[in-house]
């Protein structure tokens, strides 16, 4: 869906700092592969689990784009949000890992908040032209 939905909508007109951008982009990828491999019982589980319940704003994002640019979306197999949370107050009946639960998922926001915060500053830029 990324993939068809990426070439639908084209690449990004040049904007200032686009080299700073991309390090930007290439140090948050690495700070979510470093997350995604912990060896801390319920840190990767957390981030994964913050990744489902964003998914489900970040889809909604997407299918606004899918629709300007004409690409069918096909219909999301993500649990429910109640199936997530669900799951994660399982995972944190042990506190520690409840814990590393929080860590991970609150990593992963620290991360999505950088990109959402990028990705205005680049909007800003192209306005700005």
């Amino acid at each position: 869906m990324l993939v068809t939905l990426t070439a639908a909508v084209g690449p990004l007109p040049s904007t200032p700092r686009h080299a700073q951008s991309e390090a930007a982009i290439n140090a948050q990828r690495h700070a979510l592969c470093t997350l995604a491999q912990s060896s801390r019982t319920g840190c990767s589980f957390g981030a994964a689990l913050a990744l489902l319940l964003e998914w489900h704003a970040i889809r909604r994002v997407l299918a606004a784009a899918a629709g300007r640019s004409g690409v069918a979306l096909l219909p999301h197999t993500l649990p429910s949000r109640a199936a997530i949370i669900a799951e994660a107050d399982s995972v944190a009946a042990v506190a520690s890992h409840g814990r590393a639960l929080a860590f991970g998922a609150q990593q992963l926001a620290f991360q999505h908040h950088g990109l959402w915060q990028l990705l205005v500053a680049r909007a800003e830029a192209r306005a700005a032209l």
